[in-house]
């Protein structure tokens, strides 16, 4: 317990005074009162090298003026030691200037002769003046404190905002990931940055697009797709039935060496619209474990930020894509197929670069509808145009036709090559295996090859006829072929695993 402030011992330095005047004066010492008498030296000695030991002194009004400057110097600026000045008894007459005794660092003055009383009332008006000055010093830290917390807000106001003004600039998902990654590098160290997002209108089949670092290599790219398509999972309770993986561009001083998922040094975002996650934005820091509360606050804010521009701009590429993209394959559909084979000729014919196209029909695809069902069909050319977009170059543009039938435009690619990619895929989609429910099934394919080379100024319609005729011709000769449009010299015009 904590004796009452009238109990605690009281330590009082008299400088100016022999112990017989002091005990003479104060007799009966206050038994809670400790007098040390001091010279002028000890005083400044002890301030000098024990400043902890300082405390309420009382100093006559002759000791103070045969001092040195030095002497006062130290003890006038000495802030543990509580000034006292004792005025001389016989000398009423002359007046004296409290600014003047303030400005010595005196707290007050007394009269003598030194008296018990006098030396009660001066502690107590020190224990106030104390309390006082206790109170003013934390009121100003107080102040200080809350201007500080002052700008600390107005900095993250500035920080959240030009996050939100950067990220409104655009309507690519990528763009918006790898720009919020360098400006979170302000707030902490961020050596990587990727997402998974996936549509909350249908949890019954859902599809996630997944945004990955570009200096992945094949291994870790695989592991990090299988761990954001699992916490999409966790996060959703329900399986991930298709995906997209797009890599962000790169840019050396957002992306460093990453290796596989650490739960170490991750921090996840959830990506919350309309009180339902959406996605989830992760980022790699070596400082993720040392968050203090309030960078955790600013990172939600953030998340909150960028959910919003984060669901605008996925919002577009699924309006995009519904008007450009198959829905149920997720690949390009035949109108922008159209479109996209007229650029690549007029590319063809200004550059005089070869240009190839594959057109795909898959063998005997009723029989799998009237087998298995038509969500068996819908799974089976959902894979299939999986396969298409594995086997084939960033360049190449990949569209369903119609039906079971795709195509697969290959820029600067001459017919033999197109024959070497045709064959690929259709060993890739006889060797695989589908699977529906209980049921496992193979299913293969006829590709047909038309090919132009430069200086040929040819429509789009001549193209697809060509490609069109040597399907037709492969779908006739037995199924499960390759066929091109017109006979090279060494090779046949067919070819299928019975060659």
């Amino acid at each position: 317990m904590t004796p009452p402030e009238s109990d605690r011992e009281e330590r009082i330095w008299i400088v100016g005074m022999k112990n017989d005047e002091i005990q003479a004066a104060l007799h009966p010492i206050p038994y809670n009162i400790r007098i040390q008498h001091q010279t002028v030296n000890e005083l400044t000695n002890a301030l000098q090298h024990r400043p902890h030991e300082a405390c309420l002194t009382l100093i006559t009004q002759k000791a103070w003026a045969g001092m040195s400057k030095a002497q006062r110097r130290i003890v006038s600026t000495s802030e543990a030691c509580r000034l006292v000045l004792m005025l001389e008894e016989n000398d009423h007459h002359v007046r004296y200037d409290i600014e003047e005794i303030v400005s010595q660092q005196f707290i007050c003055a007394l009269r003598m002769p030194l008296t018990t009383d006098k030396l009660n009332t001066c502690l107590k008006k020190t224990r106030e003046m104390l309390l006082m000055c206790d109170d003013l010093y934390n009121m100003a830290n107080e102040i200080i404190l809350e201007r500080e917390l002052l700008a600390r807000k107005n900095e993250q106001l500035d920080f959240l905002n030009k996050i939100l003004t950067k990220a409104s600039k655009s309507l690519d998902p990528g763009t918006i990931i790898s720009q919020a990654g360098r400006d979170l590098n302000i707030l902490l160290e961020v050596t990587s940055i990727m997402g998974v997002f996936w549509n909350i209108d249908a949890p019954a089949f859902l599809s996630a697009e997944i945004f990955t670092p570009p200096n992945l290599d094949k291994q870790q790219g695989k592991e990090w797709v299988g761990y954001l398509l699992d916490q999409a999972e966790r996060t959703t309770r329900h399986s991930i039935k298709t995906y997209h993986v797009e890599s962000l561009e790169h840019d050396q001083t957002l992306f460093h060496e990453v290796g596989l998922p650490d739960q170490g040094n991750m921090i996840k975002l959830p990506m919350i619209w309309n009180d339902k996650t959406f996605g989830i934005l992760f980022i790699v820091s070596p400082k993720a474990a040392l968050l203090g509360r309030d960078r955790v606050k600013v990172l939600q804010a953030v998340g909150n930020h960028l959910a919003l521009a984060l669901r605008n701009a996925l919002l577009y590429r699924r309006m995009q894509n519904q008007a450009d993209h198959d829905g149920l394959t997720r690949i390009n559909n035949r109108q922008n197929f159209e479109k996209q084979i007229v650029k690549e000729l007029h590319r063809h014919q200004r550059y005089q670069h070869e240009l190839s196209l594959l057109m795909l029909d898959l063998d005997h695809f009723k029989q799998i509808n009237d087998k298995y069902g038509h969500l068996a069909g819908d799974m089976v050319l959902r894979e299939v145009a999986d396969i298409l977009r594995n086997a084939i170059r960033d360049c190449d543009f990949p569209a369903r036709y119609g039906g079971e039938e795709f195509v697969i435009i290959l820029p600067h690619t001459e017919e033999k090559n197109a024959w070497i990619l045709a064959e690929r895929i259709r060993q890739e989609i006889a060797a695989h295996t589908f699977r529906y429910n209980d049921h496992s099934f193979q299913i293969t394919a006829c590709i047909g090859i038309s090919s132009i080379k430069p200086r040929m100024l040819k429509p789009a319609e001549y193209l697809v006829s060509l490609a069109d005729q040597a399907l037709y011709k492969a779908k006739t000769s037995g199924r499960n072929m390759v066929c091109r449009s017109a006979p090279m010299q060494e090779h046949s015009c067919c070819v299928n695993d019975a060659r």
